[in-house]
């Protein structure tokens, strides 16, 4: 489990789940790429559901709204390159 801390709130997300989250200076988007995550208000601790598939989650803190999901496709792939050389440097020889 992997639990990623904003000023908006929380996210919280189980093994193999895959997600974006972008923190800007009032708000935060939360996008759920493979499987779900919960995003908590930390005001009021009230859990939100973001499903891979469906709108992304909007927060300013206060208040949530739904989002059109819109991912930043150059920051996915890089990720994803980042993610493959680390997986091969762990493949240590013995």
């Amino acid at each position: 489990m992997i639990k990623t801390t904003t000023p908006f709130g929380y996210i919280v997300a189980g093994s193999g789940t895959v997600f974006d989250v972008y923190v800007g200076d009032e708000s935060l988007e939360v996008i759920a790429l493979k499987g779900s995550v919960e995003f908590i208000l930390e005001s009021d601790q009230t859990r939100y559901d973001v499903t891979a598939g469906s709108s992304s989650l909007l927060s300013d803190g206060k208040r949530v709204a739904t989002g059109e999901g819109n991912v930043d496709a150059d920051w996915d792939d890089w990720n994803i390159e980042r993610d493959t050389l680390w997986s091969k440097r762990a493949q240590v020889k013995r």
